[in-house]
């Protein structure tokens, strides 16, 4: 079935002039992947639901994949990234 749904949580520590981007795709196995902005819901730990539905004909399978983009902006101090926690549902509720 086709992944629906999308939770993403960082676990992150960055200067405050830092930013990040966050985007994911259910349909990571295609030759031209959808790929979501989905910063503003992983940031504050909400679902997001994916735009595409399909995948590619002739492709067997769906695929999640997440991107994190974290930009310095020329900021001091650490920036780590130690953790995504991701989960996925087929059905939205």
């Amino acid at each position: 079935e086709c992944p629906q749904v999308i939770n993403v949580k960082l676990d992150l520590k960055m200067p405050l002039t830092a930013n990040v981007k966050v985007t994911a795709t259910n349909n990571a196995n295609d030759t031209q992947p959808v790929w979501d902005d989905i910063t503003t819901a992983a940031l504050i730990g909400h679902n997001h639901v994916f735009r595409n539905s399909a995948k590619q004909q002739g492709v067997q399978l769906y695929g999640v994949k997440i991107r994190v983009l974290i930009n310095r902006n020329g900021a001091d101090g650490d920036i780590k990234l130690y953790a995504i926690k991701c989960r996925i549902d087929t059905a939205v509720e």
